[in-house]
């Protein structure tokens, strides 16, 4: 759980809770924070902790209050896909891996393919992993490694 939060008692957090619920707006089932918001578009509110102002997304506290805090490991996953949205009926505690392939990004568009761009099924017997760790069709690599092999071989036929 984030140290802001922790470092909170219970009270101060329901206090929170309340000011958030007031400063959010229903729109659909989703509460929208209607309050500051970061670059990324997730809800903020500066609290004060030991004389030092913090920022706390309004989300994380609000599964704090409403579900007794975040795991370790785990980080918030809007099943909403509303960044804003402070309702904690939205909020799933998942690993940050399975967090990235529930988006829409590049990593979770990679993971949900099941052929290479040449139609070549991606099996365990068909597909390895590159220094990348990128997944490889075998079928491909081998028609490359086959027109490398015989360029350089017409190559050197010339030149001899």
């Amino acid at each position: 759980m984030s140290e802001v939060i922790t470092a909170l008692p219970a009270s101060e957090i329901g206090r929170l809770a309340g000011r958030i619920i007031a400063r959010s707006r229903l729109v659909g089932d989703c509460w929208v924070w209607q309050g500051g918001k970061d670059a990324q578009g997730y809800g903020a509110l500066t609290v004060k902790i030991a004389d030092r102002k913090r920022r706390v997304k309004t989300h994380r506290l609000m599964y704090a209050h409403a579900k007794g805090g975040i795991p370790e490991g785990r980080v918030l996953d809007h099943l909403c896909r509303n960044p804003s949205c402070c309702n904690p009926d939205h909020l799933e505690a998942v690993t940050q891996r399975e967090n990235l392939l529930r988006g829409n990004n590049l990593a979770a568009r990679r993971a949900a393919q099941t052929h290479c761009k040449w139609g070549h099924e991606f099996t365990p017997e068909n597909t390895y992993r590159d220094h990348l760790q990128r997944r490889v069709c075998r079928t491909c690599r081998a028609e490359l490694d086959a027109k490398r092999y015989a360029k350089r071989k017409q190559q050197q036929e010339r030149r001899a």
